[in-house]
Order: structure tokens, then C-alpha cells, then sequence
């Protein structure tokens, strides 16, 4: 008798053991895949709901007028650097005005290998105008000049530039060559 309920006994364990071993590999085989999917839904609600929150806070009246703000700043910041169509075409006056003030002599401005605004790669909304300037002055007047130039709203980019001893004779004054480069905000079609 007591055989038989060892028998008994051992054939349960080995059902308990059966089942347990089933019970595992499926909670393994159903489960994990479910957590997995319910970990990345979880994440998705959780951007959805930033971006929800982000879009309340923007929407009060107090958000929008600060971020007109930061959007009128950086417009601003971005004026000192490029300049528009307008700011474009009155540029070589605005540099003939600088050269007068210094009262250099001999001053010419040109568009740089006849090439004038040419657009920069992988740039869509900013092209470079390329001038070349050549002028007639002592080393305080080109000093002074290339300080201007470099203070200017839109920022003016000095390339290169060659300063050479005048071939005049009596003319102690220097012959400068600078080549310059202006952003340009492209027109929009």
C-alpha cells in the first residue's frame, strides 16, 4: 500500500512538475511579447502626453506673446548676419558712403568675378554677394575703414585683403584690394 501511494505521489509530482514546466514557457511565450508592446505603448502615451502639455502651455495668451517675443529676437539676431533683398541692393551704397566718410581716394566696388550673389550649398534660404573693393589711403584711413566695415549691421565678412606700397610717385598713401562677402536672404517665389 505504501507503494502505491509512493507511485501515487511521484505521478503527481511529475504532473505538478509537467504543468509548472507548460505554465513557464507559456508565460514566456504570451507574456514577455505583451510587456514588451506595453512597455512601448506606455512610451508613446508618454510623448503624446508632453506633447499635449506643451501645446496647453503654449496655448495661453501669456506663452504666445513670449514666444512672439523669441521670435522677434531672433529675427533680430539674425538681421545682423543676413540681410534682405532691399538691405542687398543698397549695400554698395552704404560701403561708398563708409569709404567717403574716410575720405579715401581712388575707391571702386564691384561684384566679384561678375558673379554677384551666388547661392551656398545645402543652403536654401541664404546666398553670399561677393564684392571686390580697391581704394587709396594711408594705413590709419584703411584701419579706420576696415573697423567700419566689420561693426556694419549686416555684418560684413572681409575675405581677403592686400595692402601694396602706391606706384605714385610722392604718394606715400598704400593701394588696397579687400574682398568681401555679405549674407543674403534669398526671395522667396
Amino acid at each position: 500500500m505504501i507503494k502505491s501511494y509512493k507511485k501515487h505521489i511521484k505521478t503527481m509530482g511529475l504532473v505538478w512538475v509537467v504543468c509548472l514546466v507548460v505554465f513557464v514557457f507559456i508565460y514566456y511565450l504570451l507574456h514577455k511579447p505583451q510587456a514588451a508592446a506595453i512597455k512601448t505603448l506606455e512610451k508613446q502615451f508618454e510623448e503624446k502626453k508632453d506633447n499635449y502639455l506643451a501645446m496647453l502651455a503654449t496655448s495661453t495668451e501669456e506663452a504666445k506673446s513670449r514666444l512672439k517675443q523669441e521670435v522677434q529676437a531672433m529675427q533680430d539676431k539674425l538681421r545682423a548676419y543676413v540681410t534682405d533683398g532691399e538691405g542687398a541692393s543698397t549695400l554698395i551704397f552704404d560701403i561708398s558712403q563708409i569709404a567717403n566718410e574716410h575720405k579715401v581716394s581712388s575707391f571702386s566696388i564691384k561684384s566679384k568675378d561678375g558673379r554677384g550673389v551666388t547661392d551656398i550649398p545645402q543652403c536654401a534660404n541664404i546666398a553670399e554677394n561677393n564684392m571686390d573693393i580697391s581704394f587709396v589711403g594711408n594705413f590709419n584711413q584703411f584701419a579706420k575703414f576696415l573697423n567700419t566695415l566689420e561693426r556694419n549691421n549686416p555684418l560684413i565678412f572681409i575675405d581677403s585683403f592686400t595692402v601694396r606700397k602706391s606706384n605714385i610717385e610722392n604718394v606715400t598713401d598704400n593701394e588696397v584690394t579687400m574682398g568681401l562677402s555679405v549674407f543674403v536672404e534669398k526671395t522667396k517665389s
